[in-house]
């Protein structure tokens, strides 16, 4: 029968974790089949690497644990008289990255749906071999590892660009990581909801008592609940990763926001913290690092302050930051990356639609910051913008001071991507003189058929109920001072922040930063 190694997760050119990381590692676990009963034993350049005896069905797991490194080591199997081997094989980190389409958005359009900035660059440093020493394996437990440099590039080409650009930034901006090789898992499909990413055990622990979940609420995607999980998560169970990278939500907005769906208001909250202790549980690695994206600016809709309140984008974006309940995980915002999609602006628009914005790299920067102040707890990086820590009501209750940490030395109002793509557009209805325009202390009419505060991220909530307009914003070091707008009788009961599809202006700190979108009662 077969020896070797797990064949579709073990194979020539991959990265093992090291065991040397900040964050803990234990060193690489790893498995494979041969007779029962037998002993395997692993060399590694030649040298005892460990031992160990098959069970009764065959299997056998051993650990490595052997510092990063960018020499490329041979691991020899062998029991009996037989043997396998495995060449080319770098100790570092490993990375899963999974989702939907925005993680299955590559690098170059030319290879697929995407195209993000900055491409062409991108995968002539590939070809180069400037970062030879990251390695990729795109659809899951394929057992097909490549150098970036393979094809000069090709492979990079059509790669995940926030996976790829993520290791890349965490090469550039987190100290220590500039020669640890990285091996990065690509397992993400378009235009699939969240169900069909997890196991069936993690999708019952949500459900109430009698309720199930029937196959035509699995959304968007052909497949069904878990199958996408069983085909491209559990083969690769129980490897050792450094961390997981995820970006979806997009199609599962609408259920979201259903109320004819099971337990709707924490729908998506309950499943993703299910979906991440899981994954835990199944690589065995309890206190993973977990970075997700919090989904990008898309549509615009009725920005009108009774209906964002309600509107489902910004309910799921707070949904998804439930998961920050639990330790080791990250939240990279692309709230203010927004690319439109619908207009001919200049430069021009993601040719995919403003769902699939193209500035990854910056996504990227973001989750390499977050790794690092979170993942290795280097307390020195800023990863996240302003947070909010109090609120304080004036005595007439018609302002509002709200007190934040994390600012790096001042708060800014700023244009998102959206107010800059349109500068200069010769779509007279859309037409802004700049971004000053777009994003200021006091409403304005921004754009035809907006209402005035459209540029004003927050929104006032009354004590008779009612939802209030912001009539000025003033910023300082750490404080934002909001005052009602009119002559409107209630005092502010509660602040929202950030509650738009697509704002047109967001909270910064020094870094530039965006807030994460909040509701606060005072």
């Amino acid at each position: 029968g077969f020896f070797g190694p797990e064949p579709c997760v073990f194979a020539d050119h991959m990265v093992l974790r090291s065991a040397d990381s900040a964050d803990g590692s234990s060193g690489a676990l790893i498995w494979g089949f041969s007779a029962p009963g037998s002993r395997v034993g692993v060399l590694v350049d030649g040298s005892a690497g460990g031992t160990a005896v098959t069970d009764r069905s065959g299997r056998w797991e051993l650990s490595l644990k052997i510092n990063a490194s960018q020499v490329p080591r041979t691991l020899v199997f062998r029991t009996g008289s037989q043997s396998s081997s495995i060449t080319d094989v770098l100790f570092g980190d490993v990375w899963l990255c999974s989702g939907q389409s925005n993680m299955d958005f590559v690098v170059d359009a030319h290879h697929g749906a995407g195209g993000c900035f900055a491409a062409n660059q991108t995968v002539q440093d590939a070809a180069a071999g400037k970062y030879n020493d990251i390695r990729l394996m795109h659809g899951g437990a394929t057992g097909l590892w490549f150098n970036a440099s393979y094809q000069g590039g090709s492979v990079v080409a059509g790669f995940s660009a926030v996976c790829y650009l993520s290791a890349v930034e965490m090469k550039k901006q987190v100290a220590g990581l500039t020669e640890r090789p990285m091996g990065l898992i690509q397992a993400s499909v378009g235009g699939t909801v969240i169900e069909e990413w997890m196991s069936t055990a993690a999708l019952e622990a949500c459900l109430l008592p009698n309720q199930s979940i029937p196959h035509e609420d699995c959304a968007a995607g052909s497949q069904k609940n878990s199958d996408l999980y069983y085909s491209f998560i559990d083969p690769l169970t129980p490897l050792s990763l450094t961390g997981a990278l995820w970006y979806q939500g997009e199609s599962n907005v609408p259920q979201n926001f259903d109320p004819s769906k099971p337990n709707f208001e924490h729908y998506y909250s309950c499943m993703f913290k299910s979906k991440v202790e899981s994954w835990r549980r199944n690589f065995r690695s309890p206190n993973m690092f977990y970075g997700f994206v919090s989904l990008a600016a898309y549509g615009h809709g009725d920005a009108s302050p009774t209906s964002r309140s309600t509107d489902p984008l910004p309910v799921m974006r707070i949904d998804q930051s439930a998961v920050l309940s639990l330790p080791n995980t990250a939240a990279v915002l692309a709230l203010d990356l927004g690319d439109d999609g619908k207009t001919p602006v200049t430069p021009p628009s993601s040719r995919h639609g403003g769902i699939h914005p193209r500035n990854k790299t910056e996504v990227a920067r973001r989750m390499a910051l977050s790794y690092a102040r979170v993942g290795l707890g280097l307390e020195e990086v800023v990863s996240e913008g302003p947070v909010l820590e109090s609120m304080e009501r004036s005595a007439d209750g018609r302002s509002v001071e709200l007190s934040f940490r994390n600012t790096g030395g001042g708060l800014s109002l700023s244009p998102t991507a959206q107010c800059d793509t349109h500068a200069g557009t010769d779509v007279p209805a859309m037409r802004l003189d700049g971004p000053e325009e777009c994003c200021s202390e006091s409403p304005r009419l921004l754009v035809e058929g907006m209402p005035a505060d459209a540029g004003v991220p927050f929104e006032l909530e009354s004590t008779d109920g009612t939802t209030q307009l912001v009539g000025q914003v003033v910023v300082s070091h750490d404080r934002a001072l909001l005052t009602m707008a009119g002559n409107h009788s209630g005092m502010i009961r509660a602040v929202r922040y950030g509650y738009q599809s697509y704002p047109y202006c967001v909270l910064r700190n020094a870094q530039m930063l965006p807030a994460m979108p909040f509701f606060s009662i005072g």
